[in-house]
């Protein structure tokens, strides 16, 4: 709630538009979803990002949420396997949050998995030539 209040109070102590406004936004969103991508990439080349890449808590909290928002599913499950934070350092709504946030990247991962079709698996039951049915029949 807070940060809705800052942004609005920012929005109007500079007197921008309402397109500039949106314009602003989305570009800030944008350059988190990279910074996003750019600590994923260096946990899935398992680099140690340096120290100061390190997220804080509320950062981690933020970068999950918008995993979810932006349906960078992916990203959001590495983050929480493979990121540095300790869940018991969070407060319980943030604990509960983020738990969401990659119960719900896990669960759409798990159905676009079960959509593809799987080409490299040969057949389950192979057809054998006596069991056939027989089309003149």
């Amino acid at each position: 709630m807070t940060d809705f209040i800052e942004r609005r109070i920012r929005r109007r102590s500079r007197r921008i538009s309402e397109h500039e406004y949106r314009k602003k936004q989305i570009e800030e969103r944008l350059q988190l979803r990279r910074e996003i991508e750019r600590y994923v990439a260096s946990l899935t080349m398992e680099e140690s990002p340096q120290l100061k890449h390190h997220l804080n808590t509320s950062t981690f909290v933020l970068w999950m949420r918008e995993c979810r928002r932006a349906e960078m599913y992916e990203a959001g499950r590495m983050l929480y396997e493979k990121s540095a934070i300790c869940l018991s350092n969070l407060i319980e709504f943030q604990q509960v949050r983020v738990e969401e946030d990659y119960m719900v990247c896990m669960r759409i991962l798990s159905r676009k998995k079960a959509q593809e079709p799987d080409n490299d698996l040969p057949d389950q039951c192979p057809q054998d030539p006596d069991s056939a049915p027989n089309p003149m029949r």
